[in-house]
């Protein structure tokens, strides 16, 4: 493919670290609805990396450092922002942290990250759709597609609030969505593992790689080496020295160096610029967000909305389109060629020669 016109894009920046351990912290109300949750959490896809899980109630995540979890799959009623589990979990995603939302048996009218639950009801549906090319069902290795539509739910919890969705049910109502503020990944799932919600249990594969690929997003958080998409707020507010520490114990950290990336870019701007950055032993590589390497491609409903009441023509191209004209050039050549040789052909043939008898015929006839 060409390269971009714009240089920085054709660079991704990366750091690298000792892969950490993967724990996951599973936080419920009912213990015993969760042992499918800690089984496809407890091992991993790869044999050379470790994994862990723990459970608990939440009121005991206050003890825990949330620094320590590259994952939460929170299955209890979402806490007030004013209570100190609502701080616990707003500072848990400030610092990138990943987590799955799975719905209480009694939804209180609570939102996290722009999300909240509404009311149960009863469901005999399946997935029909959902965003096959990314995120937490996007194809394996990018070829196979997972059978997401295998998934049967009994009984689902409607959701509210800003969000994208990535799945839908057979009746409309979304399945999976993900949350589309600022902040770590959050995603509401519309159903729980219990046998009589849904499948998800029983068919383990699309549970296992969705938490696992959580997973793979949360542990780059951790650790002394992160990712992170370019964005207005700086360096020192994506990553704190301290989560949980005073504004001046923050404000003490070394400021971030660049090692990587364009050299004019000013320290105050590194947020919104891709490189490496160095802040004492922690490594910071800044890249575009991956909606910029979306594909998606608008329609033409969508076209004649956005642009109502002005005057606008569309043109249409193709990724062929310009082999398809070198092909007709070609084409146009190859005649042309063709009808040359037969004119030369033509011109080049011997001139006929009449005999001797016909030559002294023609003369006594004039």
């Amino acid at each position: 493919m060409p390269a971009d016109e714009h240089d920085p894009d054709n660079h991704f920046y990366f750091p690298y670290q000792r892969e950490p351990v993967r724990q996951t912290l599973i936080v419920s109300e009912d213990p015993s609805k969760v042992p499918p949750l800690q089984f496809a959490t407890s091992v991993t896809s790869d044999p050379t990396l470790k994994a862990s899980s723990s459970v608990c109630s939440p009121s005991d995540v206050l003890a825990l450092d949330n620094r320590d979890y590259c994952l939460v799959l929170w299955q209890a009623p979402i806490p007030m922002d004013e209570e100190p589990v609502g701080r616990w979990l707003k500072d848990y995603r400030r610092r990138g942290g990943v987590s799955i939302f799975f719905p209480p048996e009694q939804p209180r009218d609570e939102r996290f990250a722009s999300m909240g639950w509404q009311q149960w009801s009863q469901q005999s549906a399946n997935v029909t759709s959902w965003e096959a090319d990314r995120d937490l069902l996007g194809r394996t290795l990018g070829v196979d597609a997972l059978p997401v539509g295998e998934v049967r739910v009994g009984r689902v919890c409607s959701i509210q609030g800003e969000y994208s969705t990535l799945a839908t049910l057979s009746q409309g109502s979304p399945w999976l969505v993900k949350s589309i503020d600022d902040g770590g990944s959050v995603y509401f799932c519309g159903t729980t593992v219990d046998p009589l919600d849904s499948n998800l249990a029983s068919s383990g594969v699309i549970l296992f790689a969705m938490i696992q690929r959580a997973m793979e997003m949360g542990v780059r958080t951790q650790g002394i080496a992160r990712l992170a998409n370019a964005s207005s707020p700086p360096l020192s507010t994506q990553w704190p020295r301290s989560v949980s520490g005073s504004p001046e114990m923050q404000s003490s950290s070394p400021a971030w160096v660049r090692l990587a990336g364009a050299a004019e870019v000013r320290s105050t701007e590194y947020s919104s610029h891709a490189g490496v950055y160095q802040s004492a032993d922690r490594l910071l590589a800044v890249n575009r967000s991956e909606a910029e390497d979306d594909t998606k491609l608008v329609s033409d409903d969508q076209l004649k909305q956005l642009f109502s009441g002005l005057s606008f023509r569309t043109v249409r191209d193709e990724v062929a389109t310009e082999r398809s004209l070198i092909q007709e050039v070609w084409r146009l050549l190859l005649i042309l060629m063709l009808l040359m040789l037969l004119s030369e052909s033509a011109l080049s043939l011997p001139r006929t020669i009449r005999s001797r008898s016909q030559i002294l015929h023609a003369r006594a006839e004039g």
